[in-house]
C-alpha cells in the first residue's frame, strides 16, 4: 500500500497531538524521533509506514491503566483547595469526592488518621495536607527548580501550617457552629495576633524572592497553598489588600494565573 507524504505529515500531527493528551511523550519520543528519520529519509516507504504503524500501537493506551486519583474532603475549600487548585495546573484529571459532615463521621473510623483531606492514589492513601500538597507538586514540577527552592517552598508551607494551628480556632468554630461569642473571642484573643506575625514571614519571602513569587521566578506549590489561605483571611476580614499592598500584589499575580483564572471564575463560593 502506499502513503502520500501529506498524509503521512498529517498522521504525524494527530499522533504528536494524542502523544500530549496521554501526557507519554517522553516514553515514546525515541519512537517518534526514528519514524521522523524514516520519513524525512530515504529509506524504503514500506519501512516508514511500518514504524509509524508500531508508533501507533504503541500511544494506543488502555486508559484503566491510567493513574486514579481520588481526593476526599468537606465540601468547601479548606486544605483540599491547594491540591485541586495543582490537579488543574497540571490538567491531571481527578476524582473531587466531597463530603458532608455525616458522611464524614461515618468514613472518619476508617481514616489512616481520622482526618480529611485524604489522597488516593489507585488505592495508595496519603493523609496530611501539605504531604498532599508536595507530593502532588513535585510529580508536576511546581515544587520549585532546585533543591534548595523546593527547600524554600517547604519551608513557606510549613510557616502556613503554624499559622493555621491559630486560625483554626476561629476557622473551625465558624465551620462547626461555634457562638459568635467565641468566635469573637478567638479573633481577638488568638487569631490577630498570629495574623501579624504570619504577614511579616511572608512580607520577608517576598522581598528576598524579587519575582513577585514567594519562591524563585515561578509559580510553586507554596505559592498557592498561601494564597488560597490570603483568600480565605480577605473573607473573614483578617486580610484586607487596601492594607497589605505587598500581600495584594502577591495574592492578584497568583489568581491572575491563566489557568487558575478560569477555574476560579467558575468555581463555588465558600467562606473558608
Amino acid at each position: 500500500m502506499k502513503y502520500h507524504r501529506k498524509t503521512l505529515t498529517f498522521v504525524i500531527v494527530l499522533k504528536f497531538d494524542l502523544i500530549f493528551a496521554l501526557g507519554v511523550l517522553e516514553t515514546l519520543s525515541f519512537s517518534f524521533s526514528l519514524c521522523l528519520f524514516f520519513l524525512f529519509s530515504s529509506v524504503d516507504t514500506n519501512k516508514t509506514i511500518s514504524c509509524f504503524s508500531t508508533f501507533s500501537n504503541l500511544i494506543s493506551i488502555d486508559k484503566s491503566k491510567m493513574v486514579h486519583y481520588k481526593l476526599t474532603y468537606f465540601d468547601a475549600r479548606g486544605l483540599a483547595e491547594t491540591a485541586r487548585q495543582l490537579f488543574v495546573l497540571a490538567d491531571v484529571e481527578f476524582e473531587d469526592n466531597r463530603l458532608t459532615v455525616e458522611e464524614f463521621q461515618r468514613l472518619k473510623p476508617t481514616l489512616p488518621s481520622g482526618q480529611v483531606p485524604i489522597l488516593s492514589v489507585d488505592g495508595f492513601e496519603i493523609s496530611q495536607s501539605a504531604a498532599i500538597w508536595r507530593y502532588l507538586a513535585r510529580k508536576f514540577g511546581l515544587s520549585g527548580n532546585t533543591p534548595e527552592e523546593e527547600a524554600t517552598a517547604d519551608s513557606v508551607v510549613d510557616h502556613f501550617k503554624d499559622f493555621l494551628v491559630s486560625f483554626k480556632h476561629y476557622g473551625a468554630g465558624l465551620f462547626f457552629g461555634k457562638s459568635q461569642d467565641e468566635l469573637d473571642r478567638a479573633r481577638k484573643e488568638i487569631v490577630e495576633p498570629a495574623v501579624q506575625v504570619y504577614f511579616s514571614v511572608l512580607k520577608k519571602y517576598l522581598e528576598k524572592s524579587g519575582t513577585g513569587y514567594l519562591v524563585g521566578s515561578k509559580l510553586t506549590f507554596a505559592d498557592i497553598a498561601v494564597a488560597e489561605n490570603l483568600t480565605t483571611l480577605k473573607n473573614t476580614d483578617f486580610f484586607k489588600p487596601e492594607e497589605e499592598k505587598t500581600l495584594a500584589s502577591f495574592h492578584q499575580k497568583v489568581l491572575e494565573t491563566p489557568k487558575l483564572k478560569e477555574y476560579l471564575e467558575k468555581r463555588k463560593f465558600s467562606t473558608l
